[in-house]
């Protein structure tokens, strides 16, 4: 049986295959200075004819992830972009500046603004959900629609909110693969080489002065939801067990009445991973393509 660090050394070269297959598939790295970060855009020119579309990751992740599913965006889509958060995959932070929700949320912001003069599509999974929601709140003339996956954003209250980060403080793989088990709907064999990488992912010092900055102010409110005109779909899998139930409770009583929310079978944390095929079909049913194109 391989070690753990010879299974992390196997899901990196992994990683690198995704970038590397990304590359083939015509996507072409960029970077935009923004907050002190140097903030990695891949991108590549899609087949479709519908508005760009922008793929925001959660914390802890990167694009390679998504990467089935950016190229299965290609098809349908004039444009297909992922952002990397500063601290995660390519995207870095000067050493002077701190990680915080602030200077990310507005990073990330920045990054989606170069993307297409036109208002964009931007698809967000966890933390991404929350930056495309707060840049769709902060911008909204430049956004097109707005789709998200189990998107953080919604309030806790004092006493929920650090019980929940401790989630994120993993010592040790036995402790990750726990958490990966909220992730899945069925926890792949490769989990232990997750594990490894997970338990050094999230300890980085940055992502750890992440956490520890998170305050109340960051969670959207109500009526920042109410003002939101554009289309919108949020999907919260009925196998959702990483974030409270009461955050989609929040989202079904303060999201506008035209905002779809799906509970779709078999999805958990990350459908992205399980299901890219047909998250992305979803996504193009929700966002057709322009008739008379």
């Amino acid at each position: 049986m391989k070690t753990v660090g010879e299974l992390v050394s196997i899901l990196n070269t992994l990683e690198k295959s995704a970038r590397w297959m990304l590359r083939r598939r015509g996507f072409e790295s960029r970077w935009v200075l923004a907050q002190g970060a140097r903030v990695h855009v891949s991108e590549a020119k899609g087949s479709g004819t519908r508005a760009p579309i922008a793929v925001l990751h959660g914390v802890g992740s990167n694009l390679t992830p998504y990467s089935r599913m950016l190229i299965g965006l290609k098809r349908g889509f004039r444009k297909v972009a992922a952002i990397e958060t500063p601290g995660h995959g390519e995207s870095t932070l000067d050493a002077q500046r701190t990680l915080t929700p602030d200077l990310a949320f507005g990073a990330v912001s920045e990054a989606l603004l170069t993307i297409s003069e036109e208002p964009i599509v931007v698809f967000g999974n966890s933390l991404g959900g929350g930056m495309a929601l707060r840049h769709a709140i902060d911008h909204p003339e430049r956004v097109a629609a707005l789709i998200l996956s189990s998107p953080a954003g919604a309030p806790f209250d004092s006493r929920a909110l650090p019980s929940f980060l401790r989630r994120f403080e993993l010592k040790d793989s036995a402790e990750a693969l726990e958490f990966l088990s909220l992730m899945y709907h069925d926890v792949p064999w490769y989990a232990r080489a997750l594990a490894g990488g997970l338990v050094e992912k999230l300890g980085t010092p940055q992502l750890k002065q992440f956490f520890e900055s998170i305050r109340s102010e960051h969670f959207v409110k109500p009526e920042e939801l109410q003002r939101l005109t554009m289309p919108i779909l949020l999907l919260w899998g009925e196998d959702e067990r990483l974030l409270p139930p009461e955050h989609i409770a929040f989202f079904e009583s303060h999201l506008p009445s035209h905002a779809l929310i799906e509970r779709p079978r078999q999805f958990a944390h990350s459908p992205y991973l399980e299901f890219p095929k047909v998250l992305t079909e979803r996504i193009f049913r929700f966002f057709p393509e322009p008739a008379g194109r």
